[in-house]
């Protein structure tokens, strides 16, 4: 089982927060600190890929 989702050459990670009851994660290989979360997996997988479209569009 892998805790990292890749997308366009980046990889982010994916961790569950009970404090927060979300999915979050951050983008291993970009410019800086990128975040992003989620109330569900596929809103966290969602708000990564619209991370990595914003960082490449500024390229």
């Amino acid at each position: 089982m892998s805790n990292t989702i890749k997308y366009k050459g980046y990889v982010g990670t994916m961790e569950y927060s009970a404090e927060d009851d979300c999915i979050w994660g951050k983008i291993i290989n970009a410019d800086g600190l990128v975040l992003y979360s989620g109330e569900t997996l596929e809103d966290a997988k969602k708000a990564f890929m619209e991370m990595v479209d914003g960082e490449t569009s500024h390229q």
